[in-house]
């Protein structure tokens, strides 16, 4: 018996945490709950333009966690996500100017956001030139114009939390 309740898997863009998401829901017949960042009508824009629209970006990401947090916490069963809602205040520190920063943190205390602390993280990790490779190989829209030096400071940042976490 798996007395865990909520597992996320997180890492850089590209690690693989939605396909060990999957493989460990197909083996256990677990619930699942995936990152949902195609739908960001920013987000290509911010990889395509240097973070341009960061800000934008950034809240459609919090009120879309937001939305997937009920769904957490209105589980009953064991769930496998391939994020961890953690993730949303490093993006925020890593993109965001000071100003538009401390906005997304006053917008966010008035929304009342309490992530869910999942009980246990499984963290992924690989180099840069891991990350790329496999985001090229995926090969999706959104992702095309993603730099190496974002992709660096996104495993940097993730690294620097693991570490501290």
């Amino acid at each position: 018996m798996i007395d865990k309740k909520y597992i996320a898997i997180e890492g850089a863009i590209g690690v693989g945490k939605t396909t060990l998401a999957k493989k460990i829901s197909d083996t256990i017949k677990c619930e699942t709950i995936f990152e949902d960042y195609i739908t960001n009508p920013f987000l290509k824009d911010f990889y395509d333009h240097n973070q341009l629209n960061s800000f934008s970006t950034q809240v459609y990401f919090l009120l879309r966690r937001i939305e997937q947090s009920i769904e957490v916490r209105d589980t009953k069963n064991l769930l496998i996500s391939d994020f961890y809602f953690g993730k949303d205040e490093l993006f925020a520190k890593l993109n965001l100017t000071e100003v538009e920063y401390t906005m997304y943190k006053e917008i966010r205390k008035k929304l009342e956001f309490k992530p869910p602390i999942p009980d246990l993280i499984i963290y992924l990790q690989a180099s840069t030139d891991i990350l790329l490779e496999r985001i090229k190989k995926r090969s999706l829209d959104i992702e095309r114009n993603i730099k190496r030096k974002y992709i660096d400071s996104v495993n940097e940042i993730y690294m620097k939390h693991f570490h501290e976490y």
